[in-house]
């Protein structure tokens, strides 16, 4: 089903709500277990923020995290970037959360969307989205063609607002961890022992405040 602005898939087992005017985002995710609809990822727009980093899941391209330093170089010189939020000194995330994506094609259980961007700064490029609803099991793909005139490094993903309970536990296996500073950025790999509020190789419960870390080493299963 499909609205003006979002588009809803539903199947017996889940509920996929997408943005496609909103980077694409997944609003929300709900599964179907024995005891009623769970939601997978936060609701969207229950945070304390408006914009696209209040919906359950955001699509990051051409690059994902914090760059400093104004950009980085290449062979045809340094590539600028500037900070794209407004609060964040650095740029984040890239431009793809931030653009209206168009819709390919909706089915009952699937949606292609597609982008064609001019930025930012030196970066074209066009890509290709899809998400899938299959007895409640979400798949997504995202597919980036390089379009500008030189070489370029590309970062992309998926940012999941995962719903979070009281009684939330995780466990997944990673070969380290990287520390960061007041800013956000990156500051140092560590490897097992990363310390209590961070390591989650045997599952345990959330801590409580910020966990802003970025894992190495993870064997996909969580």
């Amino acid at each position: 089903m499909q609205n003006q602005k979002r588009i809803v898939l539903n199947d017996s087992q889940g509920k996929l709500v997408i943005d496609p005017m909103v980077g694409g985002a997944l609003v929300d995710y709900d599964f179907k277990g024995p005891q009623g609809w769970i939601p997978i990822l936060r609701p969207g727009n229950s945070f304390q923020r408006s914009g696209p980093f209040s919906l359950g899941c955001n699509v990051l391209l051409p690059f994902a995290n914090r760059i400093s330093g104004g950009g980085f170089k290449t062979p045809l010189g340094q590539l600028k970037l500037s900070p794209n939020i407004v609060g964040e000194p650095f740029p984040i995330h890239g431009n793809a959360f931030q653009e209206p994506w168009q819709i390919i094609r909706v089915a009952e259980d699937e949606v292609y969307l597609t982008l064609q961007s001019e930025g930012p700064s030196r970066f074209r490029y066009s890509a290709q989205l899809r998400y899938k609803l299959e007895e409640g099991i979400l798949s997504m793909e995202l597919d980036v063609i390089n379009q500008a005139e030189e070489t370029l490094p590309y970062g992309i993903g998926f940012h999941p607002w995962l719903a979070r309970e009281e009684d939330s536990q995780l466990q997944f296996n990673a070969v380290g961890c990287w520390l960061e500073d007041s800013q956000h950025l990156p500051t140092e790999h560590v490897i097992p022992g990363f310390g209590p509020s961070s390591d989650f190789r045997e599952r345990s419960g959330f801590p409580h405040g910020l966990l802003n870390n970025a894992y190495t080493g993870w064997d996909g299963i969580a």
